[in-house]
């Protein structure tokens, strides 16, 4: 079950880079060959882009890619590997409860807002802040209290 909720999360951020690509060149063509911009199309690149780095970030804390210096865990054994581990993801998911509860009253204030051309409300934009931000946070829990049988299995595949 958990690799179908990531495959998904992939195929989301996916398709909004799919997109987001064609409709750039879409852009493109339309305004330096036809000389007829598409006036909506950078509100849809706009909320691609959104949501396909909040998706991403989902995606990255799920297979661990997240920028990190190694010093320290290679002086640590692999008990204290474990707890730094544990300890970086605890603080990743503390770290994303404000972006939460903030990206909710922005979302909140959105709905009083809409794009220029397309009338969409900015809810729709803002909402892939909490959505990232609480996908990141349950994926880093899951790490923080999984089974030590399970992290001695990731390392020996490592």
């Amino acid at each position: 079950m958990p690799k179908i909720v990531k495959l998904i999360f992939e195929i989301l951020g996916i398709v909004c880079l799919t997109v987001l690509i064609i409709l750039t060149i879409a852009a493109v063509i339309a305004r330096y060959f036809l000389n007829s911009p598409l006036a909506w199309c950078e509100e849809v690149q706009m909320i691609c882009i959104i949501w396909a780095v909040m998706f991403g970030g989902i995606v990255c804390a799920w297979d661990k890619v997240a920028l990190a210096i190694d010093i320290v865990p290679n002086f640590l054994g692999p008990r204290g590997k474990n707890w730094l581990e544990r300890f970086s993801c605890l603080v990743t998911a503390l770290a994303m409860v404000p972006l939460v509860y903030f990206g909710l009253k922005l979302a909140v204030i959105g709905r009083n807002k809409i794009t220029n051309i397309l009338y969409i409300p900015y809810t729709y934009v803002n909402l892939a802040i909490p959505v990232g931000a609480a996908g990141i946070a349950i994926v880093s829990l899951v790490y923080v209290f999984r089974p030590r049988k399970e992290i001695a299995d990731d390392q020996s595949q490592a």
